[in-house]
């Protein structure tokens, strides 16, 4: 059978069915298996990427300590019970965190800014708190500990269903991403309690499970700001066996940088609507009225479209690889019609002898090309709005665009 999402989420599903059918063990530890849930798909899928890290800054993350607890200590002075925001270091090109510039109220409030970035060189002067030290600090700890009983047995009992199953031998690596939970949740519990915040702002969802678990405790609302492609295989959204879902956020706010098609698959208490995504609703409604059947196209075939300007959208890391893999043998065709917009978080490592490297805004790179190929990136859904040519080249993610409603093009190998 080919591999595609779907094939490996029924698989992922048919393993929570199971243990739920036994007995009450994954209930009673849902917010660690959905902590876990992403690590075990990646296992039964073989989509192990990860994202970049720059070691040179987290070097310089460690060297800044102190002038973080300073800071840290001067929020508290100033701005105790405000809200506490959770950023990437993704940037635009203004060097504005991406997601919370597209929200004028976080942007312009006085909420505490802590960003747990592992390729972002910190300043003095700015507004964010790095947090990467501390969350490396929990990473490494938690390769050394000992689990309580209960966790364990539950451990033991999915260990051996993946192996059974699927000859995947996971028990230590779950061990390990379990301890790594405990020590989050710890180290959440510390800054709820020292910053006292009257609610939780993120960027994603599943590195934040310990967090949302907490604030659901101590009734602090949580809020998820959208950044990603969010469809019904999605292990860090998508829960079929659970009825009440402790490691949900209350809201998910969505802009007009990242939204979704359809937000039915998801049991957010209230899903919020800026501006501007309140703006698009009206298109988005129509290309679902005009969504059509993928068509098929060679790559030669598609390179050697005249007068067709293409932009390549890049993912980071292993993803590119591919990308870029599939598309050199047809480069000499239309090289001078290329353009390829790097990920924020592996810059500077595309060869720019080889592409025209972009260095404007997705904005700008959008208007400018008719053809858009990307291999899973949520640059789809903007470009849909701009009515372009989307052209997937991974058919391993088709089933997941096809249950967006996404009219796109897949590229075949000559």
């Amino acid at each position: 059978m080919k591999k595609s999402i779907k094939n490996d989420f029924e698989n992922l599903e048919e393993v929570e069915s199971i243990l739920i059918s036994k007995n009450q063990n994954l209930v009673r530890n849902a917010s660690l298996y959905a902590f876990l849930r992403p690590l075990l798909f990646k296992n039964i899928s073989g989509k192990n990427e990860h994202a970049a890290i720059n070691l040179n800054s987290i070097v310089f993350q460690f060297i800044f300590l102190p002038i973080t607890f300073f800071k840290v200590f001067l929020r508290l002075f100033f701005y105790k019970n405000t809200g506490l925001v959770f950023c990437t270091e993704r940037k635009n090109e203004q060097g504005k965190c991406r997601y919370i510039s597209t929200l004028p109220s976080l942007e312009n409030s006085q909420n505490i800014v802590l960003r747990y970035s592992f390729n972002h060189f910190p300043k003095v002067f700015e507004r964010a708190i790095d947090i990467a030290p501390f969350i490396i600090f929990l990473k490494f700890f938690s390769r050394f500990g000992f689990l309580k009983k209960s966790p364990r047995e539950f451990l033991t009992e999915l260990s051996e269903i993946y192996k059974k199953k699927y000859n995947l031998n996971l028990t230590s690596l779950l061990e390990k991403k379990s301890l790594e939970f405990f020590f989050l949740e710890s180290f959440f519990k510390i800054l709820l309690f020292v910053f006292s915040p009257k609610r939780v702002i993120f960027v994603s969802n599943n590195f934040f499970i310990p967090l949302i678990t907490i604030s659901k405790e101590k009734e602090i609302p949580s809020y998820e700001i959208a950044h990603a492609l969010m469809n019904k295989y999605h292990p860090s959204y998508s829960y079929n066996y659970f009825i009440k879902k402790p490691f949900y956020p209350d809201f998910l706010i969505e802009s007009k940088l990242a939204f979704n098609f359809d937000s039915r698959p998801f049991s957010y208490k209230k899903i919020i609507f800026t501006e501007g995504r309140k703006k698009i609703n009206k298109d988005i409604n129509k290309l679902k009225a005009e969504y059509r059947t993928p068509r098929k196209m060679l790559y030669s075939d598609l390179f050697n479209l005249n007068n067709k300007k293409i932009l390549v959208i890049g993912q980071g890391g292993p993803t590119d690889e591919l990308l870029l893999k599939k598309i050199y043998p047809h480069l000499e065709n239309n090289k001078s019609n290329i353009t390829f917009r790097e990920h924020p978080s592996s810059k500077g490592n595309i060869n720019k002898n080889i592409f025209l490297v972009s260095k404007k805004s997705l904005e700008d790179d959008l208007k400018d090309n008719d053809i858009i190929i990307s291999n899973f990136s949520h640059v789809i859904m903007l470009a849909c709005l701009y009515n372009k040519d989307i052209y997937a080249i991974d058919d391993y993610w088709y089933d997941a665009l096809d249950s967006m409603k996404i009219s796109y093009n897949k590229l075949k190998n000559d």
